[in-house]
């Protein structure tokens, strides 16, 4: 035609003059027939140096990248693929592919981490800062330190990283941990814990010389699980289980597996723990003699140490299976299938077969070993010579006993070459949990168990606390992990919303006005909702007192009228006869403050209710209030926004409309909207949470706050004298201290991926301001603060830990840097401020209590690197951007 245009260009042209809807389809189908059918003979053919001669309808597009070829369907116009930087003549902004991603990324320009489906990130490493540039950070004033670029924000972590193990490795090495203050190691279990807890953290910190130095010393002969040392099973599992475990699911184990290898050293001098008749460990471990026992404080073991091991047991089982030796040993199900371990029976109550393997002094002599203890008939045969490593089965045997040729296995890793092991691993852990999670759901529970239980019979010591705080967090935090880790088997996370509801009737409370009162008012009878309520027991003697008709209600239900009086932690408290849950105007009478309550309006939040918290109670869902929180149960907002993002919690109650009718009615008396969700309440109680530290003197939380309710008062002497720390919070002198948890900022990093919100990464900054100015060491590492009522500033210039001399107050120090500062706060500091989608995606990754990431399971082995691949086909636009070959 008259344009001069090639024949491709000039369809193209026809084609955006097209009026209706159906020819623009056509010509578009012209112009991809064209394309691919090679008319236009060349990218020259559609180069940019013929923009002049197109109509305006297409100059802007052409403008944007003189010399490249026009791109339509990932080829050009030659037939060739697609470079990048391309003009599609059509502005079509089709979808890109990530293969188009690695395709444009190949040269070593823009090219990503090799490992990047292990879960460290497509993006290559930033370098850290150097300690310089830390100081000039700390140096800036609020309006300065808040501008700091995400980027800086992360190196800086990075940096705190770096220092603390550069003391770690100077001063301590190769004991547990470090002692800052004194410039030496300290042991506790023998295995360079921190080196093993660490060396995850330096992988996904991209700290390299770091992490094979660790990695290294791992896979050593040093560690070794033979001191003569208590172990305890709930520390090792969580701490060095989980920390070799996990290093090993991020691709951070030897080409021989050395890593799987000690983790399997680990959990074979752990297995005498779990014998017991519920599955339930006995607390602790001697690693030289295998002999099992309770510490001397105690008989009992608690809530966390006996639901807290799941995750890391089924993820060394899982990692096994899918290195298992196929050829030697299968697993063979009844119907002759050959499949791993499936999800739904992941989650419940192992099978036991014929053959049961016990750890331990061989009751024929023969000293410590593992051995097969047969049950035929009813019979329990503990030969201990009854197979070895060694002995090959006859047809015979294997009639007689078609589980004994599953029992064991053997892998392919050449660490774990010629040995032979427990295929089921995992069986005790998940005997422990089903056995405490069970008792959810009893009535008297209520979807709360005390924090304490008999290892031998699973019985609740009654007079323990119901606590998400010490003894309980992490159980509770399992609850909704382990269902994640094994694939979330429908029906699995029943239990989970149980103690999430549990959680919100009986333990949410608010720091300002009367809405926390009474105490006592909850019967130990006839807790539970809907179809799981059982009948009153009629021999029981009907209470009809005031006080035990208050002791029925829960606290957010309508009053009756009476005025009774309730204890609690030895104070007497008002009644809350005065509640309203009507949006109609009340008015009532705080007797401590004397002031007006205003009604609280159902649909938003009134900031006249103070803080949110979780309180405690001993005795029982029925039990007396304890209006204090552990630092620990910082963890709930996260594990809340966590399980939110999953698809859980969208209502409070479970789906039952009984159960969701009383959830509505505690949800108002906190100030929220009837129809609240998980992700509602986690944001206000991790901003309660943040508010332990941003109003600190130090900008530190302590170990424990308490608040108002208690009756507590400012003032006192020694060691229990109370001091106000902000609005609505109390500190005691014996509770101020900090060891650098890692709570609440586990919760900041969930909040930040689930919601996106700036608010949680500005409070994770200003927490690690605080650490660097009251915490680090300058000959390296980082101490516990005792006191974070305490500055210690008498002038601005003594604030600076790096320049100027500033005065080590050694007085105000804890000389211990627990290996969960590495292992976990300064990980989720780190991930907090990435942006990197594929460094340690919440999607293919679930954390252990201690930030161990252990990638997720389909049908029972690792799904870790193919998920990653599916979260990289998700956001191949970001990555682009991020690599710098974007649009």
């Amino acid at each position: 035609d008259d344009t001069g245009l090639s024949p491709c260009v000039a369809v193209g042209v026809w084609a955006r003059r097209m009026g209706s809807t159906s020819r623009a389809r056509v010509s578009l189908m012209l112009v991809l027939a064209v394309l691919r059918l090679g008319a236009c003979s060349s990218p020259e053919d559609v180069g940019l140096e013929a923009a002049p001669r197109v109509p305006s309808e297409f100059g802007s597009a052409l403008a944007a990248g003189s010399g490249r070829g026009w791109c339509l369907d990932g080829m050009n116009a030659s037939g060739g693929a697609c470079v990048s930087s391309v003009v599609d003549p059509l502005r079509l902004d089709r979808p890109r592919s990530l293969d188009w991603l690695l395709g444009a990324t190949s040269h070593e320009a823009v090219s990503p981490r090799r490992d990047w489906r292990d879960g460290l990130g497509f993006v290559k490493k930033d370098l850290p800062l150097d300690d310089a540039d830390v100081a000039a950070l700390l140096g800036l004033d609020g309006t300065g330190f808040s501008a700091v670029s995400t980027r800086e924000r992360r190196r800086a972590v990075v940096n705190s990283a770096r220092h603390a193990w550069r003391g770690y490795r100077e001063h301590a090495w190769p004991k547990d941990v470090l002692a800052p203050i004194s410039k030496t190691g300290v042991e506790w279990l023998g295995v360079g814990l921190t080196i093993v807890d660490s060396l995850d953290t330096l992988l996904v910190m991209g700290l390299t010389d770091e992490a094979d130095e660790a990695r290294a010393w791992a896979a050593s002969d040093a560690l070794a699980f033979d001191a003569d040392k208590n172990a305890n099973v709930f520390e090792s599992t969580i701490r060095v289980l989980g920390g070799l475990t996990g290093a090993h699911g991020l691709g951070g184990d030897t080409p021989n597996g050395d890593l799987l290898k000690k983790a399997l050293d680990l959990a074979e001098k752990l297995t005498p723990a779990f014998k017991t008749r519920t599955g339930i460990p006995i607390m602790d471990v001697n690693f030289k003699t295998g002999d099992p026992h309770h510490p001397g404080w105690t008989t009992k073991s608690s809530l966390a140490e006996a639901g807290t091991l799941v995750l890391e047991w089924v993820a060394l089982e899982a990692a096994l299976a899918e290195n298992e030796n196929a050829t030697v040993g299968r697993t063979l199900r009844d119907d002759g299938a050959d499949s791993p371990r499936d999800a739904d029976e992941d989650f419940g109550e192992p099978d036991h077969e014929a053959i049961q393997m016990e750890y331990g002094f061989c009751p024929q002599g023969g000293g410590l070993k593992e051995y097969p203890v047969a049950r035929e008939h009813g019979v329990v045969d503990e030969s201990c010579d009854a197979e070895d490593e060694t002995t090959t089965e006859t047809a015979e045997e294997t009639a007689v006993s078609p589980s004994r040729r599953t029992a064991r296995a053997r892998s392919t890793l050449p660490a774990l070459a010629g040995r032979g092991y427990v295929r089921d691993i995992a069986d005790g852990a998940r005997r422990a949990f089903a056995a405490v999670s069970g008792a959810m759901w009893e009535t008297t529970h209520d979807g709360l168990v005390p924090s304490a239980v008999s290892f031998g019979t699973a019985a609740f010591d009654s007079t323990s606390a119901l606590t998400l705080g010490a003894r309980g967090d992490s159980f509770y935090e399992y609850l909704l992990k382990h269902w994640l880790h094994v694939g979330k088997p429908v029906g699995g996370e029943a239990s989970y919303l149980r103690a999430m509801d549990g959680v919100l009737l009986y333990l949410l409370r608010r720091s300002g006005g009367d809405n926390n009162d009474p105490t006592n008012n909850v019967d130990g009878a006839g807790l539970s909702w809907g179809l799981t309520r059982e009948p009153r027991n009629k021999n029981k003697p009907k209470q009809t007192s005031p006080s035990a008709r208050a002791r029925r209600r829960r606290w957010f239900e309508e009053p009756e009228g009476d005025d009774g009086d309730d204890a609690e932690s030895g104070e007497t408290t008002k009644d809350d006869a005065s509640l309203c849950i009507s949006q109609e105007k009340c008015e009532t009478t705080d007797a401590a403050e004397g002031e007006a309550v205003e009604p609280i309006a159902p649909k938003k939040p009134k900031s006249s209710l103070g803080l949110l918290y979780v309180a405690e109670r001993v005795g029982g869902v029925s039990g007396s209030l304890v209006h204090k929180m552990d630092h620990l149960v910082c963890f709930l907002p996260g594990v809340l926004a966590l399980g939110h993002s999953e698809g859980l919690g969208q209502r409070w109650g479970g789906g039952d409309v009984g159960r969701e009718g009383l959830a509505a009615k505690a949800l108002t008396r906190l100030g929220f909207a009837s129809d609240a969700n998980h992700l509602d309440v986690a944001i206000e109680l991790a901003r309660t949470c943040v508010g332990m530290y941003a109003s600190s003197p130090t900008g530190l939380a302590p170990e424990i706050t308490h608040f108002p309710n208690s009756g507590l008062k400012e003032g006192g002497v020694g060691k229990d004298r109370v001091y106000k720390n902000g609005d609505g919070m109390l500190v005691k002198r014996k509770d101020a201290h900090n060891l650098l948890r890692p709570e609440t900022v586990e919760s900041l990093f969930v909040l930040w991926r689930v919601t996106g919100q700036n608010e949680w990464r500005d409070a994770g900054w200003a927490m690690w301001r605080a650490w660097e100015l009251h915490a680090r060491v300058r000959s390296g590492g980082y101490s516990g603060v005792d006191s974070v009522l305490d500055s210690g500033d008498s002038g601005a210039d003594q604030r600076d830990p790096y320049t100027n001399g500033i005065k080590q107050r050694d007085a105000n120090r804890i000389d211990k840097m627990e290996s969960f500062w590495l292992s976990e706060t300064l990980k989720y500091l780190f991930l907090l401020f990435t942006d990197d989608p594929l460094v340690v995606p919440l999607a293919c990754f679930v954390f252990n209590t201690e930030a161990h990431p252990l990638p997720v399971l389909r049908r029972g082995v690792p799904d870790g690197r193919d998920c990653v691949e599916q979260v990289a086909r998700e956001h191949v636009e970001e990555l682009a951007k991020m690599q710098g070959v974007d649009r």
